[in-house]
């Protein structure tokens, strides 16, 4: 099986995205995070999508745990507790996959039963900057109205 260090390593400089929620969206979602993956991870190419993914989601949990550390976090919660967004840049660094960054992007709404989680993974810290700067900017716009 593929390590997390081998999977992280692999999907530095793109940007993914998961979601949870309405059948339609989750699969269509959910499909082209399985399909970048494996256009990335040759090792994936016959797995369950939902290994895949979970294998995926695994990989930065473990990511943000070991190798990473925060440098920007920015979360609110609206609508008393319906909608919770979350944002944060990671520097991340390990001997196999060299210095990256990371920015993950969470938001959920428990009144609708979904759940939005996309990140992008670079090594240009000022691309990690403008991404974190632009999705903060987005989720202050959007939820000014929620």
């Amino acid at each position: 099986m593929v390590s997390f260090v081998a999977i992280i390593k692999k999907l530095v400089d793109g940007s993914y995205h998961v979601y949870t929620g309405k059948p339609l969206l989750e699969e269509s979602f959910n499909r082209a995070l399985v399909e970048a993956v494996r256009k990335r991870i040759g090792e994936f190419r016959y797995r369950p999508p939902e290994e895949v993914r979970e294998r995926v989601v695994g990989s930065l949990d473990w990511a943000r745990r070991e190798i990473c550390s925060k440098i920007y976090e920015y979360s609110r919660e609206f609508g008393g507790r319906d909608l919770k967004v979350g944002l944060t840049l990671y520097s991340c660094s390990h001997p196999a996959t060299g210095r990256f960054y990371m920015v993950i992007h969470e938001m959920e709404s428990a009144d609708a039963g979904e759940a939005y989680f996309g990140f992008d993974l670079t090594r240009d810290y000022r691309e990690a900057l403008r991404k974190y700067s632009e999705t903060k900017r987005y989720l202050e716009e959007k939820i000014k109205g929620y």
